[in-house]
């Protein structure tokens, strides 16, 4: 995601398809079955729930993690994962 398309959806804020996550991945495995359960969406890690950006540390450990709770999924959840600046 590039970073303009990064702002407009931050712009857009949280819904039915989107939600932001400061950098926790605590609570991630629900909201990623809740999405997969549904029409998808996406998860924005660095991002307050009022939309302003705090930015993530160590994207490697955070994209294991990620990849890690969707194969623990049963059945398990095949997930993008992709980053723009300090935002996964």
């Amino acid at each position: 995601m590039n970073p303009k398309g990064l702002s407009e959806l931050i712009a857009l804020g949280e819904g039915f398809t989107t939600e932001f996550k400061r950098s926790s991945t605590s609570g991630l495995g629900r909201e990623i079955c809740a999405f997969a359960n549904a029409t998808g969406g996406t998860i924005l890690l660095g991002v307050e729930d009022n939309g302003d950006l705090c930015g993530v540390a160590n994207h490697n450990r955070l994209k294991s993690e990620i990849q890690s709770i969707a194969r623990s999924a049963d059945p398990p959840v095949a997930v993008e994962i992709e980053s723009a600046g300090e935002v996964l």
